[in-house]
């Protein structure tokens, strides 16, 4: 959470849990502090960043469209990016839950050609739309119940060439100690997802380079392999494990292996 506050412009947690959770304490705080040193009036119900219930999404995507809108003609080089935290709505009562709201549908789906980096919470896989589901680039799964664990694995096979066994093997590696959870990214390169709806990708969040490390891959490199970027992004130092050419601005490492 602390790394999205530094590059977004604007953060809305969308929880029902929100004033009793004391998970949210910090993030409220944090986010208290970012709205007050940029001076954004926190008090302003289209500026609010903490909200109960789903009813709230039109008005959150609204923002993110007319700020991406406002963007250009401000100057703005980068499209402002929003950060959507929705959790513990699932049966949000009143709005449908997560299954039959097409608010939260069309926020998945339209958001991200505005800026929109939505993180969406959920105790049921299948609670979610479909077409939403859709839309995710990335998915963390827990130790969940078996039987829901089968329905997003069947659900997933196939995609990015990912068999029900490698699936499977991967989930019961990654929820065991010392490991917690299974990330799985469901686009080849989030970067080229999005570089077609944004002037530059600067503010997308990448992997730091660290002096000795890959920046596409992160495993250790020997000092002979380092590389200074250009403008190109050809020119770019490129990982020869994972065959990505590196973001980073900065003078990064090229994986030799």
């Amino acid at each position: 959470f602390k790394e999205y506050l530094r590059i977004v412009d604007r953060v809305h947690l969308v929880s029902g849990t929100i004033p009793l959770d004391p998970a949210y304490k910090e993030m409220k705080r944090l986010t208290e502090e970012k709205y007050k040193a940029e001076e954004i009036d926190i008090d302003d119900a289209e500026e609010n960043p903490f909200h109960e219930d789903l009813k709230a999404l039109p008005t959150i995507l609204a923002g993110i469209v007319e700020r991406t809108r406002q963007a250009p003609q401000n100057g703005g080089k980068c499209m402002p990016l929003t950060f959507v935290i929705v959790d513990d709505l699932m049966a949000n009562a009143g709005t449908g839950g997560y299954q039959y709201n097409n608010d939260l549908v069309k926020l998945m789906s339209t958001s991200r050609h505005s800026g929109g980096v939505v993180v969406i919470n959920t105790q049921s896989y299948k609670q979610l739309a479909k077409a939403a589901r859709l839309q995710a680039t990335h998915i963390g799964v827990w130790g969940v119940q078996s039987t829901q664990w089968q329905e997003i694995r069947d659900e997933l096979a196939g995609r990015q060439g990912m068999s029900r066994e490698d699936l499977e093997m991967a989930w019961q590696t990654a929820t065991q100690k010392p490991h917690g959870f299974l990330w799985l990214a469901l686009v080849k390169n989030v970067e080229r997802v999005f570089r077609p709806t944004v002037w530059r990708s600067a503010h997308l969040p990448t992997r730091p380079s660290s002096a000795g490390l890959c920046a596409p891959c992160g495993r250790s490199t020997s000092r002979a392999t380092r590389s200074a970027t250009r403008a190109s992004p050809r020119s770019r130092p490129r990982c020869r494990r994972t065959r990505r050419w590196s973001s980073c601005a900065s003078t990064v490492r090229s994986c030799a292996v």
